[in-house]
């Protein structure tokens, strides 16, 4: 049971200063259960109960699992001299503290990325070779069988790094819009794989993480929660 005291919930909740929430509480502003509080110092159980602040829903679970579509120009550092920082791009009742992205895409690769602020979870995403990552990718030219065969084959890039195999299938009668499965998470990679066999990446989209696919309703730069069932997909 995760029993917290109500001010510090609606301190870290609200990024607000405790003294700050202790006013709110005592305003009759805070809900628990259906019911005003206006003790401080009441234990609320953050997973289960419901809170609201001002007849808004609070989430204020332990920790959150957002599944994020990413759009092109945003990043997934802090620096918005780069971009707009994808954290950004979340509803301001999801933005609370410690939130980060699960893993990089780069500025102009679009698609799939978790936000979380559960280190174990992440970790369990991103351990190297665990889970596959599928991307489409719409190429400059048409990827050759040749091409096709060196990349699940492992190619070798420019600075000779091997690569493991990847998973390579054609979504296109042309062979130019393919989709690619990877378990590493190189620098660059897909573009790079793809220079490697003479080719070049147009635009890049992540699709899949293991089992869990982008939700196909969403729109680039909407989000919503991971179900339950979905947060278990990494256990």
């Amino acid at each position: 049971m995760s029993l917290i005291r109500l001010d510090k919930l609606i301190a870290d909740v609200l990024r607000i200063s405790r003294k700050q929430a202790i006013q709110q509480i005592k305003s009759g502003a805070v809900t628990v259960n259906g019911q005003i509080v206006y003790a401080p110092d009441q234990k609320c159980n953050r997973d289960t109960d419901h809170i609201c602040h001002n007849d808004t829903p609070l989430y204020c679970q332990t920790h959150l699992y957002i599944m994020l579509y990413k759009p092109q120009n945003t990043v997934c550092t802090a620096d918005a001299t780069e971009g707009i920082p994808v954290v950004e791009l979340l509803p301001a009742q999801w933005r609370r503290k410690g939130l980060f992205p699960v893993g990089r895409l780069d500025k102009d690769t679009t698609g799939l990325l978790l936000i979380t602020d559960d280190g174990a979870f992440a970790h369990r995403v991103i351990a190297p070779g665990k889970h596959l990552k599928y991307y489409h990718a719409q190429l400059a030219e048409p990827l050759t069988e040749q091409g096709a065969a060196l990349l699940r084959d492992g190619v070798a890039l420019a600075d000779g790094t091997i690569l493991q195999s990847a998973q390579i299938d054609f979504l296109d009668h042309r062979h130019q819009l393919v989709q690619i499965g990877i378990k590493e998470g190189k620098y660059h990679q897909i573009k790079r794989m793809a220079a490697a066999v003479g080719n070049r990446v147009i635009t890049l989209k992540r699709v899949q993480i293991g089992d869990l696919r982008l939700d196909p309703s969403l729109k680039p730069g909407q989000a919503r929660l991971l179900t339950p069932a979905e947060q278990k997909v990494y256990n």
